[in-house]
């Protein structure tokens, strides 16, 4: 199917326009490229008052840059962060303490990185928080590494480690 643009009046394909729930055709007037190059006119027009709302947007739903923010206000942030984290996932809080306590009381020694063979500053990464002793001890970079490539297996993740 196709249309006329609005602004361009050129004839289209759908696909070149973008989707509008309250177009009868379920799509905007104008064109994407009409659309884009009025976007970007206003943007160029408008530059100082879009960057002041962005601004006030991003301290209203983030709160103030921790620069700006005093030693006791930062900790307070922070302390309110991790107690929401925990709040939120109540199980992977207690495996952590399980395991922090285990390493604390011997029952598990630090390892090298399982990865690279690093042996300072090595975390503790549980698989299966229902498992918390169960740990695979990754450096920093390692364990990063495998959080953004979390759709893998510890396993694969290996395998890819080993190949680069």
């Amino acid at each position: 199917m196709r249309k006329t643009c609005e602004r361009c009046k050129r004839t289209l394909p759908l696909d070149d326009f973008y989707p509008c729930s309250t177009a009868i055709d379920g799509h905007r007037g104008a064109c994407k490229e009409c659309k884009k190059a009025d976007s970007s006119k206003y943007y160029k027009e408008h530059r100082e008052e879009m960057m002041i709302k962005q601004r006030a947007y991003w301290l209203r739903v983030h709160g103030p840059p921790k620069e700006l923010l005093t030693k006791e206000e930062r900790k307070a942030r922070d302390d309110a962060c991790k107690r929401a984290w925990r709040e939120r996932n109540p199980q992977a809080d207690a495996a952590h303490k399980t395991s922090r306590r285990a390493l604390l009381s011997g029952l598990l020694t630090m390892q090298p990185c399982e990865i690279c063979g690093k042996s300072q500053n090595t975390n503790m990464h549980l698989e299966d928080y229902s498992k918390p002793l169960e740990v695979t001890f990754l450096c920093p970079s390692c364990h990063q590494r495998f959080h953004w490539n979390n759709h893998l297996s510890l396993t694969e993740f290996r395998e890819l480690m080993e190949k680069v």
